[in-house]
């Protein structure tokens, strides 16, 4: 007899991510962003208002209504670097940048 297995492990995850069709510069460092992760696997995309962590040079920014990307003002700078998740993703960003940084 088989029987069809429940463990979440057994299935394929879903895709958190994807491509970003306006292809929005980073306001910090200038690279194009044409894709986006959402780390929490819940399937959101950016909305205006979303907060934004660079790949490439970690800074914060947020989502305009047109879907570009702008720097956030002193005090939402400093509320949302103070965000735990927003901190880990920073963290995380710039550890793997100093761990790639000697390997050129």
């Amino acid at each position: 007899m088989t029987s069809e297995s429940k463990s979440p492990w057994s299935r394929p995850m879903a895709d958190p991510g994807g491509r970003l069709p306006n292809n929005p510069r980073c306001p910090s460092c200038g690279r194009v962003i044409d894709g986006f992760t959402d780390p929490t696997f819940t399937g959101k995309v950016p909305s205006p208002g979303s907060v934004s962590v660079c790949v490439y040079c970690a800074e914060i920014s947020v989502f305009t209504e047109a879907l570009e990307l702008q720097r956030p003002d002193e005090t939402e700078r400093v509320l949302l670097a103070a965000h735990p998740e927003i901190k880990r993703l920073v963290g995380a960003i710039k550890r793997r940048r100093a761990g790639t940084a000697g390997a050129r």
